[in-house]
């Protein structure tokens, strides 16, 4: 699914176009009358944060290096020039609002997109999220079983863990090394981000039940053939 922002750009772009090409006098009708409503919406935002129409295009060059002669915004504004795709963008950033809104969304209906994004989010990451920690959890448990597989866990730069008991917590420290790569999720305040933190403990915590019965015994043929390829990351959890 494209985001929302995303298809209101191509939308409009696919109503200038028509405009631009000459498809009719009633698509051309069509077209002025959504330039006219997404100009108005602009002078509307632009003019409740205080913006002069050269103070907009002062803060569409300086923060999106995109270059709009402030006579275009004015064209823009009363509807006698279509928004180019890019320029759509930059403007609702510019003031502070968001494509959706230029183009007659609803707060209300901007937030459940989100959330709904939120939503997919959420069930995609618990499907790997089980995976994941499934596979840990089976990887332990033939550790204990076959312990001289052991061996397998370590690659030349990054040693395996002491013994099959010592996995987990070997996964653990490999995993505190790997995410200081990632980009951290952003939180404008240090109690939001605490909250965040728990709810992704949260969602872990749910991930994860005790069921002796769930674990049958491997192949005695695996001692012999040196497991697989220990957890899936070449010696990364």
């Amino acid at each position: 699914m494209l985001p929302l922002s995303l298809v209101c750009c191509k939308h409009y772009s696919a109503v200038v176009h028509q405009e631009q090409v000459g498809v009719g006098e009633a698509d051309d009708d069509a077209a002025k009358r959504a330039n006219r409503r997404f100009g108005d919406r602009v002078k509307t935002a632009r003019e409740s944060v205080g913006l002069t129409q050269r103070g907009l295009a002062e803060r569409i060059q300086a923060d999106y290096g995109l270059t709009i002669d402030p006579s275009a915004i004015t064209r823009i504004e009363k509807g006698d020039r279509s928004a180019r795709t890019a320029e759509i963008s930059a403007i609702a950033g510019a003031l502070d609002t968001t494509v959706a809104m230029l183009f007659g969304e609803s707060r209300t209906s901007s937030l459940r997109d989100l959330r709904d994004e939120a939503d997919r989010s959420m069930r995609a990451a618990r499907r790997d999220l089980s995976v994941w920690l499934s596979t840990l959890s089976t990887i332990r448990h033939i550790l204990r079983i076959h312990p001289g597989l052991i061996a397998e866990m370590g690659s030349a730069s990054v040693p395996g863990p002491e013994s099959p008991e010592d996995y987990l917590s070997w996964v653990r420290q490999r995993l505190q090394d790997i995410v200081r790569d990632w980009d951290p999720v952003l939180a404008p305040t240090e109690e939001d981000a605490q909250a965040l933190r728990k709810i992704g403990a949260s969602l872990l915590g749910h991930l994860v039940r005790v069921d002796p019965l769930a674990f049958p015994m491997p192949p005695a043929t695996w001692d012999d053939e040196g497991g697989g390829d220990g957890d899936g990351e070449s010696a990364e959890a």
